[in-house]
């Protein structure tokens, strides 16, 4: 039930989880509320008491993954965690929960950081210890956490982008493939500055070639994944932007349109652009550019903004970005700036 302590502002519940252990936590919120959420709590540990437990090394992982899912408070909670848990499930596909040691996270971690940045990795691990604990907590079990301690450390200032030199190398090299929709691909998120699910999930009804913008909107798109499909929203800020149009976008799109079988924008006229990654791979290499992944285009395109001299709130509004601080990573790209800020003052 719910209590106040003398050092916290908050109220406090307390409550007997499935394992008959006491658990006292802070809620953050006024006594009615508080309440409702003690007797919420008690009700389903008793609930889970009542169920029947199976042995640890019963438990495949698919089965555990499904209930911690379940009890994910949000749908925008449960989108990231299909995206997070997407590598690692299929990695330990038909294991039970209780046969995963420590020396096979570290053989996964091993495997996905040739692929993706430490804080993927991170994410992704972090599933996994996120369904353990809930196992431990709610179902009386005392499981190991084998991701304790696996923990990548993260560089999200460092910042991969091409020159215009490049970029025009590395379109050149996607016209001449044989994928139809790689150029146009490319170019849009070069020059927009679009998240790939906001890219690929364009229709054309968010053109506007009269003032020559681009909305990325809020729309869903279904993507299919672990052989299963979902509504997935196409930005996570869930918010709609406006972004003018290049000459070279411009072109692109009305050669798109002429062309046009269905409502969107990157499709063959029998299903939409899906998955660019390894065409994208190939055209990096006979570019002979290295080490460049598909969101680096939109580091790219926020690069070159600040070289030239915007303003980084104007950068932030065209990536969509929540505050200025995830903009702050392309600041060092504009030393100028405080150079002739010092010059000013101290002329």
């Amino acid at each position: 039930m719910p209590y106040k302590r003398k050092e916290s502002p908050w109220w406090w519940i307390s409550y007997t989880d499935a394992s008959g252990k006491r658990v006292r936590q802070t809620t953050g919120i006024k006594k009615t509320v508080a309440k409702k959420l003690a007797v919420k709590a008690e009700i389903e540990a008793q609930e889970l008491a009542r169920q029947v437990i199976p042995c640890a090394d019963k438990l495949s992982i698919e089965q555990v993954w499904l209930e911690w899912y379940k009890s994910l408070s949000s749908e925008n909670h449960k989108i990231r965690a299909r995206y997070a848990s997407k590598s690692i499930m299929a990695f330990f596909k038909n294991w039970n929960i209780a046969s995963i040691k420590p020396h096979h996270i570290q053989q996964y971690i091993e495997q996905r950081r040739e692929k993706v940045k430490p804080a993927t990795v991170n994410k992704e691990t972090r599933v996994l210890s996120a369904i353990i604990r809930r196992l431990n907590r709610f179902h009386g079990y005392d499981l190991p956490n084998p991701a304790q301690g696996s923990k990548l450390t993260e560089d999200n200032a460092v910042v991969r982008w091409i020159s215009r030199d490049e970029a025009k190398q590395l379109i050149e090299a996607a016209k001449n493939s044989r994928s139809k929709l790689i150029a146009p691909f490319i170019i849009l998120c070069l020059h927009t500055g679009g998240r790939k699910s906001e890219v690929l999930g364009l229709q054309w009804d968010e053109i506007d070639f009269d003032n020559r913008l681009l909305h990325f909107t809020n729309t869903v798109i279904t993507e299919e994944i672990g052989g299963k499909t979902y509504t997935v929203p196409r930005n996570k800020t869930k918010k709609c932007r406006s972004i003018p149009m290049s000459a070279l976008v411009f072109e692109t799109l009305e050669q798109l349109y002429q062309d046009r079988q269905d409502d969107w924008v990157l499709s063959n006229g029998k299903t939409r652009f899906r998955s660019p990654l390894q065409t994208f791979k190939a055209v990096c290499q006979k570019a002979g550019i290295n080490n460049f992944r598909i969101h680096d285009m939109r580091h790219t395109f926020a690069s070159w903004l600040v070289i030239d001299g915007i303003e980084l709130a104007v950068v932030r509004d065209l990536l969509g970005h929540k505050s200025i601080q995830e903009t702050e990573r392309y600041a060092h790209l504009a030393p100028h700036k405080y150079r002739d800020a010092i010059n000013i003052a101290f002329e």
